[in-house]
């Protein structure tokens, strides 16, 4: 297996030129639009400005070679070969599905304890790296990877795990699919993208940063969702405590379990919004993965290696909540 290493993707920003045609109130808007489309990309993506140490990342490269693991060969639309991998479970009762991880930061960085339990129930997993970082680009990128998984078998049973700014495109890739054996796991994320940036900053009902939003970073999830045909797990704490997701009294991912189909939410109790799961909240997940025939079995998750974490503080709480709420 090759693997590349990640790097910083930044979102492309337009053309820096006044030029002589534009106004100054057109070319203000442009520069508003250049700027939301950086921040955007730097705040929901962050996990990809984050590096491990290199030989920390040549062995963890190494470790999925030795786990038998092998380069998913799939282009996107425009030609670009997609960093993605797929690692064969080797249990005993192997199911031959998929477990497909959408990430946040670079599958490289993403510690294997978290997909291990997966493959030692008899799931294959793959992980992979969007070619460009706005979640328009990973639906394309994750599409043509559930394509590709289908195409070498159409009858596999496929889940879709997603986080925050990955659940949107995750919903749109399955509405998309509109196959009942794709399935979705959808932690603490939302589908109304310009809702979620309205709350953080009186800028984000400007016609500039709506375009910006509109073209790399709506995939219209709250729409989509009901179209979804297979089972959908949300997860999600109490509705003030995702100090993201919390606008005023909504909670985005609640309003995307209230419209969806042949769906189950996960109370994440005593959480926030990156509140890691502890080990019943593993056990839960295996057991939907399990009900759709992904898994081949569940088993009790060792609460040593998913501990359960520290409520967070009231100052976290409150101080997170009202600093990713005050950009401007």
């Amino acid at each position: 297996m090759t693997s590349k290493l990640s790097a910083v993707h930044g979102t492309p920003l337009l053309n820096n030129n006044k030029g002589n045609d534009l106004s100054w109130f057109d070319w203000l808007c442009m520069k508003v639009q250049e700027m939301f489309e950086s921040l955007l990309s730097r705040s929901f993506y962050c996990g990809f400005e984050k590096q491990l140490p290199e030989q920390e990342l040549q062995a963890r490269a190494q470790a999925l070679r030795d786990k038998g693991a092998c380069v998913l060969q799939c282009t996107n639309g425009a030609g670009t070969p997609i960093d993605a991998v797929i690692i064969p479970s080797q249990a005993k009762k192997r199911t031959g599905n998929v477990v497909v991880f959408s990430l946040v930061n670079p599958y490289l960085r993403y510690h294997p304890k978290y997909y291990e339990s997966y493959l030692h129930r008899g799931a294959d997993v793959v992980l992979w790296d969007p070619t460009k970082l706005t979640p328009m680009q990973s639906k394309e990128d994750l599409s043509c990877i559930v394509r590709t998984l289908l195409a070498k078998n159409p009858k596999s049973k496929i889940a879709l795990q997603g986080y925050c700014v990955t659940v949107d495109p995750s919903i749109a890739v399955a509405a998309e699919t509109n196959n009942p054996n794709v399935s979705l796991i959808l932690d603490r994320g939302y589908g109304e993208v310009g809702k979620l940036v309205r709350s953080m900053s009186t800028l984000g009902a400007l016609s500039c940063v709506k375009r910006a939003i509109e073209t790399g970073y709506d995939c219209k999830g709250i729409e989509k969702i009901a179209e979804v045909k297979g089972n959908v797990l949300f997860l999600a704490p109490e509705k003030r405590d995702d100090q993201l997701l919390s606008c005023g009294e909504e909670n985005l991912t609640r309003n995307l379990f209230r419209k969806a189909k042949n769906a189950e939410c996960i109370d994440l109790e005593k959480s926030d919004h990156w509140t890691t799961w502890n080990g019943r909240t593993h056990e839960s997940v295996h057991r939907f993965l399990f009900k759709n025939g992904i898994l081949s079995a569940t088993s009790a998750v060792s609460s040593t290696l998913f501990p359960d974490r520290a409520p967070p503080s009231d100052l976290r709480r409150w101080c997170f909540r009202n600093f990713n709420k005050a950009w401007c």
